[in-house]
């Protein structure tokens, strides 16, 4: 007589986290991050900035930031599952989906772009427009991506109208007497290793920053840096555009992936990062069951 035993969608979707979290502990910092955690502990953050000071409450450094974003990118990439799939099954394809190599290059990395992303696909999957207000504040570029979300929630476009103008208004309150910081921007596309540049340890020690990775970090890194394709935005695009030519009239799949467009189309003309959302959105539409 064999066992079986029954795993329960809440134990896989938190191994999936905590697969993802182990791998980008403690948070993986690049240059610009770093200045805006100095100003999370200083007057006058950004939005984002604000939410980090905050989360420092309960962990301190960038480990709060990472737990979150995580959390957050499950819970919405399941929500739009389950939606349309079993439990386990939409269980197993969000776990999937957070330990996917594109998704876990760039989610594990603490910046604005990451958070938003991870808020775009919650506000999407539980349909919040206060997360969606939330990543309008934290990056800019998620503004353009809030109105194909907004009408996948059946909401007037005057909601996007609104959500655009408290974000923009949130970050011109908080910013006004704050001081310069600078962005260090880089170029999307094929990366030569998925680690962002940092900064040097000693300063990442005098803020508390752990420095050292385990030696599965570095294994599953140089593992997923053997195949930098993984990391170009416009392979994923291609891939969702063909599958969505099979499933054109699935308003979800359509809506989602053009928030992932818009996305990484604004991050070019703002503030260059990583494609997190047009990964993440892409996949979901590839691992969608509906026709």
């Amino acid at each position: 007589m064999k066992l079986r035993v029954e795993v329960s969608p809440r134990a896989i979707l938190a191994a999936g986290w905590l697969a993802a979290f182990i791998y980008g502990y403690p948070g993986r910092l690049p240059l610009a991050s770093v200045d805006l955690l100095q100003h999370a502990r200083a007057p006058h953050p950004t939005v984002f900035s604000f939410v980090w000071h905050l989360l420092e409450y309960v962990l301190a450094g960038p480990t709060g930031m990472l737990a979150a974003q995580l959390g957050l990118a499950v819970a919405g990439a399941y929500a739009l599952l389950e939606a349309v799939l079993l439990e386990r099954r939409a269980a197993w394809l969000t776990a999937a989906l957070i330990v996917s190599p594109p998704v876990l290059a760039t989610i594990t990395i603490v910046s604005p772009a990451s958070l938003a992303g991870a808020l775009l696909m919650f506000g999407a999957g539980r349909e919040s427009r206060v997360a969606l207000g939330l990543a309008a504040a934290v990056h800019p570029a998620a503004i353009v991506a809030a109105l194909p979300l907004v009408l996948l929630q059946r909401r007037s476009w005057l909601t996007w109208l609104v959500i655009a103008a408290l974000a923009i208004g949130a970050n011109a309150a908080l910013t006004r007497h704050a001081p310069h910081f600078d962005v260090h921007a880089r170029v999307l596309g094929v990366p030569s290793t998925i680690d962002p540049p940092t900064a040097p340890d000693a300063t990442l020690l005098k803020l508390g920053v752990p420095t050292e990775r385990s030696h599965l970090q570095d294994a599953v890194t140089a593992v997923l840096d053997l195949v930098p394709a993984l990391y170009t935005p416009a392979l994923w695009l291609a891939i969702a555009l063909a599958l969505l030519a099979l499933r054109r009239r699935d308003r979800t799949a359509v809506l989602m992936l053009a928030a992932g467009i818009g996305f990484a189309a604004a991050l070019c003309i703002t503030t260059p990062d990583h494609a997190l959302p047009l990964y993440a959105f892409a996949l979901l539409v590839l691992l969608r069951g509906r026709a």
